[in-house]
């Protein structure tokens, strides 16, 4: 398998990375009069939520996560008239916050983003969903997950991924990958919900949580993924690559979930359900 891809699979099976994900990919507000100094910031942030995710202590000599905070704070008090950028960075910080499992300075953060003054359906999203994705990371470790709350969240999840779904068929491919990443977090919320249950509930809420995430799979993603190893002979890890790699930790929860139940559960979806419980 393609190197880059065996450790981009790796990370993607882990819920902080798909945060960090969803961090790096907010976008840099373009005709900013300050753009280097934007761009270094960004880059100073990614850096430390890459630190804060993997639990190291320094990362390619990058500013402290505390520095990279600081920054956009100065940055903001500096400019206040930008008020895209503005919107975006403190965006950022929020986000950046929560690597850090930071929450309440994440939910500070939260509440200074201006919605109106966002630009990009992947920075909208991220605020609408900010009070559950606070919840999610907040106790993503509980065992179990408080399934009252959790089906809230799944709630809210599920909305902004159908729009940006029907937005990504209609022609805006600029959303597919936070469609993308946002379906893998909701999947990988709602399986964790389902290890809390009896096997009845269990099994229902398996079938639910794939048969909702496997609705943003195209026919060749679920081609390429019923065959065992030829699509993973990549050299560029393209929206689709990442889609379908996301998939296999997803795949492989509900397997160990499904192993035991009976009936099994039933997919909408044959592909999933061949990859899953077998033909």
């Amino acid at each position: 398998m393609n190197t880059a891809l065996r450790r981009f699979r790796f990370l993607e099976s882990r819920p902080w990375t798909q945060l960090l994900s969803l961090m790096v990919g907010l976008a840099l507000v373009a005709g900013c009069a300050s753009t280097r100094q934007v761009r270094e910031i960004i880059a100073t942030s990614n850096a430390a939520a890459l630190q804060a995710t993997l639990g190291i202590s320094d990362f390619g000599g990058a500013s402290s996560g505390t520095n990279a905070v600081q920054a956009i704070d100065q940055f903001i008090a500096a400019h206040p008239d930008q008020l895209k950028t503005v919107a975006a960075l403190r965006l950022r910080q929020a986000m950046l916050l929560v690597t850090q499992r930071r929450f309440n300075l994440a939910q500070a953060a939260f509440n200074e983003v201006k919605p109106e003054h966002l630009v990009t359906a992947r920075d909208l999203a991220l605020v609408r969903l900010r009070e559950d994705l606070l919840w999610y990371y907040r106790h993503s470790t509980d065992n179990p997950v408080d399934a009252v709350r959790g089906d809230r969240a799944l709630a809210a999840f599920q909305k902004v991924i159908s729009e940006l779904d029907e937005s990504t068929r209609k022609g805006a491919v600029e959303n597919e990958e936070i469609r993308d990443r946002l379906a893998e977090l909701r999947v990988q919320l709602a399986l964790s919900i389902a290890r809390a249950f009896p096997p009845l509930p269990m099994r229902q809420r398996v079938e639910q949580a794939i048969n909702d995430y496997s609705r943003i799979f195209t026919p060749a993603d679920l081609q390429a993924m019923r065959q065992e190893g030829p699509w993973t002979e990549v050299t560029a890890i393209s929206a689709s690559i990442k889609r379908r790699a996301g998939a296999v930790a997803q795949i492989n929860e509900a397997k160990r979930l499904s192993q035991d139940l009976e009936p099994r559960p039933r997919f909408e979806s044959p592909d999933f359900q061949a990859l899953i419980t077998g033909p």
